[in-house]
């Protein structure tokens, strides 16, 4: 299979759900070991930079004390608030990379399959600019839209004297931001678009991706919901299996931190990928037939 000029949708016919989930799924198994290998460059980084992040909140929690400023007081809360916005666009701005790294395998190439690293995060390289641009704005936009609808539900339910479960918690708190992380999904083909056009400008970008996902928000939503419960289910397990280890074998700790650290960095880089696959058969789909395909139907 030579990429997605290989499950082109018939002309004049309607891109489905179904399409882009089967087309997803089935292109993630043809090339697992490509994407595995692009995003274990990002899963490392990732879980590099999560020490460090530990280690300076300690350094800022230890200053803000030494200076008196406890935790009740606004100036801590502004800097700890400003922190924890710092390290969410890190974390935003790296799954942004790793996305235009798919996006660049999967578009950029005519007949064969581009270079596992090289040719991908060459590209990435050369967008980075625009990629971080577009990365701080989508990142920002997201953070305060779910901070503020937040907010919001906690005011509720303090007005209510409610105070819901754990599960009920859950819930409550997921469903504004799996409707945020929808609506700005609507955004995503930017990334694809900066890495197939060389020449195109970040706000033509996203004005391109806002026109091509056009009523395709309830599948992004269905899409984000379907990964984070597989990623939940796949770390609990990963979870139970750890205890196992520890409970059963006389492993030790430092082989164990080896171990846990190993397979974490596995799992980022094996389940992150479908969804920036999906976005990318989207573009893909738009370029090739824009007058029909990203036209959503219900799945079938």
């Amino acid at each position: 299979m030579n990429g997605l000029q290989d499950m082109n949708v018939p002309y004049g016919r309607k891109l489905t759900w179904s399409f882009v989930l089967s087309s997803t799924y089935r292109l993630w198994g043809e090339r697992f070991w490509t994407f595995f290998r692009i995003g274990l460059p990002i899963a490392l980084l990732t879980y590099l930079f999560t020490p460090f992040q530990r280690a300076v909140f300690r350094e800022l929690f230890a200053m803000l004390s030494q200076h008196g400023l406890v935790r009740y007081s606004t100036e801590f809360w502004v800097l700890l608030n400003a922190f924890n916005l710092f390290t969410k666009a890190v974390y935003w701005l790296i799954s942004a990379i790793f996305f235009a790294a798919i996006a660049a395998n999967l578009i950029g190439s005519g007949d064969e399959e581009l270079g596992v690293i090289s040719d991908a995060y060459s590209k990435v390289r050369n967008r980075l600019g625009s990629l971080v641009t577009i990365g701080l704005a989508t990142g920002t936009l997201f953070f305060i839209a779910v901070g503020t609808s937040n907010f919001i539900i906690l005011m509720a339910l303090y007005k209510l004297r409610l105070q819901p479960g754990f599960i009920a918690s859950v819930a409550i708190f997921s469903v504004p931001l799996l409707i945020v992380a929808g609506l700005l999904s609507r955004l995503a083909l930017a990334i694809p678009e900066l890495m197939d056009n060389a020449g195109i400008s970040v706000r033509d970008a996203i004005r391109a991706s806002i026109r091509k996902t056009e009523n395709w928000e309830p599948f992004f939503m269905f899409f984000i919901a379907k990964s984070a419960l597989v990623g939940y289910a796949v770390y609990w397990l990963a979870e139970r299996g750890f205890e196992q280890l520890w409970n059963r074998t006389p492993i030790s700790e430092s082989l164990y931190d080896w171990i846990t650290w190993l397979v974490y960095v596995c799992l980022f880089a094996l389940l992150e990928s479908p969804l920036f696959i999906a976005f990318s058969i989207l573009y893909r789909e738009s370029k090739l037939k824009p007058e029909a395909a990203l036209t959503a139907e219900a799945i079938r």
